[in-house]
């Protein structure tokens, strides 16, 4: 625990939320061990709404560029006649 400056007291606290929530068991002599990973978390409403919106802009980024990228050619071509 010293490693990890943590308390004693912390340690355990953190020991039996793991046992509370199901992660970890401990067995008299032996330790704790580690049954399961926590399952991941779902994004927050925020999460997904900034996600869509960069995808928007994406979407919008990559519709101009298209765009752009044709009235070049245009340009180009009418250069060379």
């Amino acid at each position: 625990m010293a490693s990890y400056q943590v308390s004693v007291t912390v340690a355990r606290a953190a020991i039996k939320q793991l046992q509370t929530e199901g992660l970890a068991e401990g067995q008299p002599g032996k330790g704790v061990y580690v049954i399961r990973e926590p399952a991941p978390a779902e994004p927050s409403a925020e999460f997904v709404e900034i996600t869509r919106r960069i995808q928007d802009l994406r979407d919008t980024l990559g519709a101009a560029m298209t765009r752009l990228d044709a009235r070049l050619t245009e340009l180009e071509q009418s250069l060379h006649r």
